[in-house]
């Protein structure tokens, strides 16, 4: 069975979480350290999207679909990871993944388990797939549904990222899969922390000017005026 890790809003290290502890991850390998080594919650930005604006307390060089990468790096492990061009090239990858597997970004709106969907139209979220059947998928969400079961439908419609927006340097978003975790070097604590610092120290200094994405104290100064107007 794979233990379920959730009830907090940081689905993607949560769920990267779930697939290193059923792979035989280190005990000290927790959700908050796969927070920090991928570097989410250090520095500011600002993104000027034509239809809203948007502040993130984190490096405007980051987003969630790199710090799992990061984070994957700094602690000694790999995957395989996909990126696939269309829904039927997606979920045959995903019936010959080696689960659990890690999917996302997914279109919160199109998780159907979840009361308020609806609401959620364009909000990111990341899952754990545990099965894949004829005609549903099995995920534990971090969101407080452990072992949800959603119609296979709804899941490619999530599953295709749709409205979800990580800024200039995001790479391709639809149908991202990362499956057969493995451990590639054998790391102690202490060389963890120090690889995941000397990724920090090259991404903080970025200075980003627009004219949409915004770093540092000019990211607080747009998000004032924001708030100001």
């Amino acid at each position: 069975m794979i233990s379920y890790t959730g009830g907090s809003p940081y689905c993607y290290a949560n769920s990267l979480h779930m697939c290193l502890q059923a792979a035989g991850s280190e005990p000290w390998v927790t959700p908050g350290l796969i927070e920090a080594l991928g570097g989410m919650p250090f520095g500011a930005g600002f993104f000027q999207f034509d239809d809203h604006p948007m502040f993130l307390p984190s490096v405007p060089l980051t987003d969630p679909d790199h710090a799992v990468s990061q984070a994957l790096w700094a602690l000694g492990w790999a995957c395989d990871e996909t990126r696939s061009a269309c829904a039927e090239e997606a979920l045959q990858r995903l019936r010959a993944a080696v689960l659990p597997a890690q999917v996302g970004p997914l279109n919160n709106a199109c998780l159907t388990y979840h009361p308020y969907h609806v609401h959620l139209a364009g909000v990111d979220h990341y899952v754990t797939v545990l099965n894949v059947a004829a005609d549903s998928v099995q995920v534990h969400d971090p969101a407080d549904y452990p072992f949800a079961t959603l119609p296979l439908d709804d899941f490619m419609r999530a599953w295709q990222a749709e409205g979800i927006n990580y800024g200039p340097h995001a790479r391709p978003l639809a149908y991202v899969l990362r499956g057969h975790f493995r451990q590639v070097a054998s790391l102690t604590h202490d060389e963890v922390l120090r690889r995941g610092l000397a990724r920090l120290r090259e991404a903080l200094p970025a200075s980003l000017t627009g004219p949409e994405a915004f770093s540092g104290p000019l990211a607080f100064q747009r998000a004032a005026a924001v708030i100001r107007d």
